[in-house]
């Protein structure tokens, strides 16, 4: 799956970027982010735009309702991340920590299926979290079809049990 994107120029001066800044990362891609949570095995794939990269561990932590990207600077001083995430992913991100601190001049918009956040990045920066309302169920869909079938093969076996019984 591959998603649009959209490229600003930050004119806030407290986060440290002017009118005249011009971003010029390339589209990557992480491929099978949460592949462990999601049903079908596959995860989720999650587009960003970043001068250096993010590395292909990343950490799902449903109890913390989070997500842990790594990033690699590749020397660049200052950075941003411009992260496209599903909404079947994480579900409303709000708060977003960089090695451990919070970073509040972070900008999010969260219309439609996906989450773009516009996160500025500095050359020591490697841990980027990124917590929300929810991370990926951990009963999905499937979970509960499979219940459901259960209970429905339950009664009829024993629907048919009771029934062998009478004929006797």
């Amino acid at each position: 799956m591959l998603f649009s994107i959209s490229f600003v120029w930050f004119s806030q001066t407290n986060m440290g970027f002017s009118q005249s800044d011009e971003y010029h990362g390339e589209p990557q891609i992480l491929q099978n982010v949460a592949k462990d949570f999601d049903p079908s095995g596959f995860g989720y794939d999650v587009l960003y735009t970043l001068e250096g990269t993010l590395e292909d561990k990343v950490i799902v932590n449903p109890e913390e309702k989070s997500i842990t990207f790594f990033y690699d600077s590749k020397g660049i001083q200052e950075d941003v991340l411009i992260i496209e995430l599903p909404k079947i992913l994480i579900d409303t991100p709000g708060l977003v920590f960089v090695d451990g601190v919070q970073d509040t001049n972070v900008i999010v918009d969260a219309q439609g299926e996906f989450a773009t956040m516009y996160i500025p990045l500095f050359e020591e920066d490697k841990e980027i979290t990124i917590i929300g309302s929810k991370v990926i169920p951990e009963f999905g869909s499937l979970v509960f079809v499979i219940l459901i079938i259960s209970i429905i093969t339950i009664i009829g076996l024993g629907s048919f049990k009771k029934f062998s019984m009478n004929r006797i």
